[in-house]
């Protein structure tokens, strides 16, 4: 019988939480699913886990491949699905044991291309943060009002670009060959939701949060370094211009965020201890002469921002990068 969900799974060093994880996909009440554990290259218990319940569940498929990244280990299970339907699950988090039960009820109803629900955000307190699409006041979108809608919103690097808490239709990501870009390191995710937007003709929003996503774990996006700002400020900037420039949208729709990630990046740059004070300053200096960056501070509706970001990008607007320097405090940079 061919499965209904296709749950691809990409795991890295994630024993501590992998037996959580795999136990919320096994205890699913739709038991119509596969599970494709993909092991990318671990050097830890992983590998063995992944094994141990593929030799008791004959749902669960095990993939081993050479560490290549998150987006390879999905692309890999997206090659060797074979459900309906795709979901995307990050081996330390848990899913609610009705969440396929009830989006596949939803999507196979409406005939829908795309189901999307809410998270729930697990602190390193395990403390619950309910996370809901504030934006999305709505349950079913057709063509028109994904392009005119979801697409401004997803553009704006807002909560719908996840992988996780969503349902894709499988035939729909092989006849367009979606994938995940294997070059890009943060965004990926989001480009790929933009990629699927592109051919979907109908989407359906559950206002019930099924997916637990522990918030502060390590990972390849979380962590800075000298390549952050170009990465995941200029590049997801860029990118997010060209696919506004495709669906016909305003092209500085990404300014928010580029913005939210330099301030990121500049906190960064003043809590380092590898290099000294003209260095960082240096560094600093040359984020915010960027020009893309100020096209984005120039044309970023201000309105939008926490109060703190407001500041700088008056200060970024005028030109005032010494005043910049100092709004984060000069005890900052001699940490």
């Amino acid at each position: 019988m061919q499965p209904l969900v296709s749950v691809i799974v990409p795991i890295y060093n994630a024993e501590k939480y992998l037996k959580e994880c795999i136990n919320s996909l096994i205890s699913q009440s739709e038991k119509n699913i596969e599970i494709i554990l993909v092991n990318d290259g671990s050097t830890d218990n992983s590998l063995n886990i992944a094994y141990e319940y593929a030799n008791k569940d004959p749902r669960i498929k095990v993939l081993n491949q050479e560490n290549a990244g998150p987006s390879e280990a999905r692309n890999n299970g997206i090659d060797h699905s074979c459900g309906n339907y795709l979901s995307f699950i990050d081996a330390d988090d848990w899913i609610e044991q009705n969440m396929y039960k009830e989006m596949l009820a939803c999507a196979m109803n409406k005939d829908v291309d795309l189901v999307l629900s809410n998270m729930k955000l697990i602190n390193k307190d395990n403390q619950i943060v309910h996370a809901p699409i504030k934006e999305i006041n709505k349950s079913i979108f057709n063509k028109s009002e994904i392009l005119n809608e979801l697409v401004p919103f997803a553009l704006e690097f807002g909560n719908i670009n996840s992988l996780a808490s969503n349902l894709y239709c499988r035939e729909l990501v092989d006849s367009n060959n979606i994938r995940l870009n294997v070059d890009i390191f943060y965004g990926e995710d989001w480009i790929f939701n933009l990629e699927y937007l592109k051919h979907s003709k109908c989407a359906l929003y559950m206002d019930k949060s099924f997916y637990n996503y522990r918030r502060g774990i390590d990972s390849s996006s979380s962590k800075y370094n000298d390549k952050t700002f170009e990465t995941n400020g200029v590049i997801i900037y860029r990118t997010s211009q060209d696919y506004a420039n495709y669906f016909k949208s305003n092209i500085y729709i990404g300014g928010a965020n580029f913005l939210n990630v330099t301030i990121h990046c500049i906190i960064c740059e003043c809590r380092r201890h590898d290099i000294g004070f003209r260095d960082k300053l240096s560094r600093i200096m040359s984020m915010l002469n960027n020009p893309k960056l100020n096209e984005a501070v120039k044309n970023t509706n201000l309105k939008k921002l926490p109060y703190k970001n407001k500041v700088m990008a008056m200060l970024l607007k005028y030109r005032l990068n010494w005043l910049v320097c100092g709004y984060f405090g000069i005890k900052n940079f001699l940490m």
